[in-house]
């Protein structure tokens, strides 16, 4: 329950530490030569793409960096996903439940690269995001099918 309670603040820190890479959508950071993936078939409004995993900016821990693509005409403000930590060759290390959040997590049709997870095993290589539910400033929520 403890470890519950210090992922979720950490979560909370990351997603609410300031602006990041990226904040503000494309036009805002000449983001507009990023290739964007194809729209994800299942109808989940946002993707997400691997772009590194190193160690933290005290060299003591793994951080994982995504770039995250929205779909929708709508800004997002909280996004639940679970993340696969994933070794070279793609065998699926550890799972961790993820969330982040803020007013302006992602602009309508806007990218960003972000840092998510944490404990990551030493032997991460890719982190890839299972979206589970995004919710719009509009007050309208997608979840996924279950």
């Amino acid at each position: 329950m403890k470890r519950t309670a210090l992922v979720l603040i950490l979560g909370l820190m990351f997603a609410c530490g300031g602006k990041k890479e990226g904040e503000g959508g494309a036009a805002a950071t000449g983001d507009e030569n990023v290739t964007w993936p194809a729209k994800p078939a299942d109808g989940t409004p946002v993707a997400f793409e691997s772009v590194s995993v190193g160690p933290d900016k005290k060299g003591k821990d793994l951080e994982a960096k995504v770039r995250m693509f929205n779909f929708t005409d709508k800004d997002i403000t909280r996004i639940s996903a679970t993340l696969d930590y994933l070794d070279a060759s793609g065998k699926k290390l550890k799972d961790f439940p993820w969330g982040m959040g803020g007013p302006n997590l992602l602009p309508a049709k806007g990218t960003k690269v972000d840092e998510v997870g944490a404990f990551l095993p030493p032997e991460t290589k890719k982190v890839a995001v299972n979206v589970r539910s995004v919710e719009f400033k509009d007050g309208t929520k997608w979840e996924a099918a279950k």
